[in-house]
């Protein structure tokens, strides 16, 4: 026979992992009229720097229009509700998004707190 012969190649294809968001906080006085915020920490198992996360807040389980940000002032209509602040990790390359991932907070009370 002759040699050598020709080359033989493979392919191999990664799978890459979607973003996470994990310790999920929500920081604040729970009254109305103040200003919650919420937090996380990014994280992508294959190193892809986080992109453009989204969030959102929920009143009693309900997205509240316009709350779309990592803070959120409350307003009356949150007196005695569950407030939740939702972040979707976003990565800038590879697998993308993640799965969302929540806080919840006490149900604010009217007015400014007192000390």
């Amino acid at each position: 026979g002759t040699s050598p012969g020709a080359a033989a190649t493979a392919t191999l294809a990664i799978a890459n992992s979607a973003p996470t968001a994990t310790s999920v906080g929500i920081s604040g006085t729970a009254a109305v009229g103040q200003t919650l915020t919420g937090s996380y920490t990014y994280g992508d198992v294959d190193g892809d720097a986080e992109g453009t996360s989204t969030y959102r807040w929920l009143r009693d389980g309900t997205p509240i229009g316009g709350a779309m940000a990592t803070t959120y002032l409350t307003v009356p209509a949150d007196a005695g509700t569950t407030l939740t602040f939702e972040v979707t990790p976003v990565a800038a390359t590879g697998t993308s998004p993640g799965t969302p991932a929540t806080a919840v907070t006490l149900p604010p009370r009217y007015g400014p707190t007192k000390r």
